[in-house]
């Protein structure tokens, strides 16, 4: 047996049984009869449930919270309950009082370009009960065909073409020629045809903000025959047998005008955008609207920290490279630490019997945070950072999105993710899912210098003729920390050189410097000629510090404590030193020795204790090593193209 056959089957019994129900039950009671159907549909159609949801976020945004989401949903799959068991019921529904329960609004519309003897096309979509649309205009006389697709299986697809040609109406499938549907309205019949439908092809506009491709079917007919466009819609109303049919003014469409035909689609886009807007439980959101939109929305999930914004949002640059994409970011904020270590647990040790389920999220993050989070659509979700990692994962089932985590995911396995982006220091294992840097992604590009050094140089004036020595100068942290001793020493060596080569500095510390130590920078370099641009972010700082610096400067002088500020220098072409300060304890190597040393192996930095700085410069300007720029964005790159395209 194929697996058509058996589909159709298993289809058979429930079919039937519902087709008895509907003649036995008293017309008063079936609607509620389709709205238990609707709900039992809701129930077992897990997957088409998160479709909705995620269609819903993608048009809408932050306008439904979480919980009006779920009764639109809810609402879809009760409309649509009660849509089959109207069809099934047709056969006992006597005419008067359908005519009687549906309220008619614009029909003059319809009459007035009927007596034209050109026909109509009736252009509706799948809101309220569609399906009914064309009987109901049957019922009022006037010559009804109605263009659908079959439904498998086939014994079901007769069956609703039976209960659909009830009243008169004629079926016809969608691979129906032209020629055929020219001479049908030539003989001024009205075709009843869905406009909301998108797919591979069509007119490219952005509908509910993204970007598809609108069918354009109905309106290339009405450029060839000269039939209008009559925008209609069934609206169910009160959740009974009762309907406002609303016929909208015609659109035209002239023969040979791609112009106007285009306008028409707008047009007829921003009449259905309302539409939905005004009534959106009305509309059928469980297909995937979206689903050749070549637009991607990309969610970068900020820990706060920010070379791990940083990274993120460089992987976003390059995806937004590949294909255009709108990017998000939004900040993970828990309650507490101990919140954040309890969500993590739950993730890891439950895995997918948490994803689609948000309550847990909400719990463990602050209000806003959630809000953000749970109200934000997305296709892609960069993660950074260990806080990131549990949330990231729930939150792309709940989105459907593909998730890409940027450094080892621990306390999760790799596989948990659709890509991980790993530095090599960090050991990762081997998988078709990782890509193995040799340092941080950086936003360290040739136009990102380019700009930066130009904002520096409005801000400052460095001589052109001299050499130009940058220094970053980091601070505190977990395992390293400057000493005030080391400071002076540092500057003494750096100060020689710039007087001696008549060089000049380019300058800056971080938050995490002391003030002693800010204050041991502006002694030796302040108030003179040799530094015409310092920073100091304690007090004051700018946007283009760190990247004019590495813009303009010939070599550049790092502090080795943070990975991602290494990596940015090393990513510049400016020629690389960086020096390692003192240590908080004399443990073996661990991964931070290993990244450092991995750089200078490759000949990408030149790695020194403090002592050694100066000679480094002189190494330097005597062009004793030749450095190569780190590169690890068009490794990245390289890989992202197979993932979006096996996507």
């Amino acid at each position: 047996m194929n697996r058509n056959s058996l589909i159709a089957l298993i289809s058979y019994l429930p079919f039937k049984a519902l087709k008895l129900l509907t003649r036995i039950v008293p017309l008063s009671l079936t609607p509620a009869l389709g709205r238990g159907l609707g709900r039992v549909i809701h129930g077992v159609a897990k997957k088409r449930r998160m479709v909705a949801m995620q269609n819903l976020k993608a048009a809408f945004g932050p306008k439904f919270d979480r919980k009006s989401r779920l009764k639109i949903i809810r609402e879809v799959y009760e409309n649509m309950g009660m849509n089959i068991i109207d069809i099934m019921a047709l056969p006992r529904t006597k005419k008067e009082f359908f005519l009687e329960r549906v309220q008619a609004r614009g029909f003059q519309h319809l009459d007035s370009e009927m007596k034209k003897g050109k026909g109509a096309i009736v252009l509706t979509a799948h809101y309220g009960n569609w399906e009914l649309g064309g009987q109901y205009l049957a019922l009022r006389n006037y010559p009804m065909i109605t263009l659908a697709r079959p439904q498998k299986p086939m014994f079901i697809n007769k069956e609703i073409n039976k209960l659909r040609e009830h009243y008169g109406i004629k079926v016809v499938g969608k691979g129906l020629q032209l020629r055929e549907i020219i001479r049908q309205l030539g003989e001024n019949r009205a075709i009843g045809i869905l406009g909301d439908q998108s797919g591979r092809s069509g007119e490219r506009m952005e509908f509910f903000g993204r970007p598809v491709f609108m069918a354009k079917g109905a309106f290339r007919i009405a450029a060839a025959t000269g039939a209008p466009l009559i925008p209609t819609f069934m609206e169910r109303k009160n959740r009974t047998f009762q309907f406002e049919m609303t016929m909208l003014q015609p659109l035209f469409c002239p023969k040979d005008d791609p112009e106007s035909m285009k306008q028409a689609i707008l047009c007829y886009r921003d009449i259905l955008e309302e539409k939905i807007s005004e009534n959106p439980a009305q509309w059928n959101w469980i297909n995937k609207r979206w689903k050749y939109t070549n637009e991607l929305r990309v969610l970068i999930l900020d820990d706060g920290r920010v070379g791990h914004l940083r990274q993120a949002e460089a992987l976003a640059e390059e995806i937004s490279g590949l294909k255009p994409a709108k990017i998000q970011k939004e900040l993970v904020d828990f309650r507490s630490g101990f919140h954040r270590f309890v969500f993590t647990f739950l993730v890891e040790v439950f895995g997918q019997a948490l994803l689609f389920n948000l309550n847990l999220l909400k719990l463990s993050l602050e209000p806003e945070s959630f809000h953000a989070l749970e109200s934000a659509y997305a296709d892609v979700i960069i993660c950074t950072g260990a806080s990131t990692r549990a949330p990231g994962i729930i939150l792309a089932g709940e989105n459907g999105a593909r998730l890409i985590s940027i450094m080892k995911p621990s306390p999760f396995s790799p596989s948990r993710f659709d890509l991980s982006i790993i530095p090599e220091h960090d050991k990762p294992p081997v998988s078709d899912r990782i890509v193995v840097t040799t340092g941080a992604l950086n936003l360290i590009t040739s136009d990102y210098l380019k700009e930066q050094g130009e904002k520096l140089c409005q801000h400052a004036h460095p001589r052109e003729d001299a050499t130009r020595i940058g220094l970053l100068l980091g601070g505190e942290s977990a395992k390293f920390f400057l000493s005030e001793a080391a400071a002076k020493n540092l500057m003494r060596q750096i100060k020689t050189f710039l007087v001696k080569e008549n060089a000049q500095a380019l300058s800056t510390t971080s938050r995490r410097t002391s003030r002693e130590i800010d204050n041991i920078v502006r002694l030796e370099l302040g108030g003179s000629n040799i530094c015409p641009f310092a920073v100091y972010p304690r007090e004051r700082n700018f946007d283009f510090a760190v990247g004019g610096i590495l813009a303009e400067s010939d070599a550049v002088i790092v502090s080795g404590e943070s990975v991602s500020m290494v990596s940015e220098a090393a990513s510049s072409g400016a020629y690389t030193i960086v020096f390692l300060p003192e240590r908080r304890n004399e443990d073996s190597k661990n991964k931070h020795d290993l990244f450092l040393e991995n750089l200078s192996r490759k000949n990408i930095i030149r790695l020194c204790g403090i002592d050694d700085v100066g000679r480094e410069l002189e190494d330097f300007k005597q062009k004793r090593h030749e450095l190569r720029p780190l590169d690890d964005r068009s490794l990245v790159r390289e890989r992202l193209k197979e993932f979006f395209n096996a996507g």
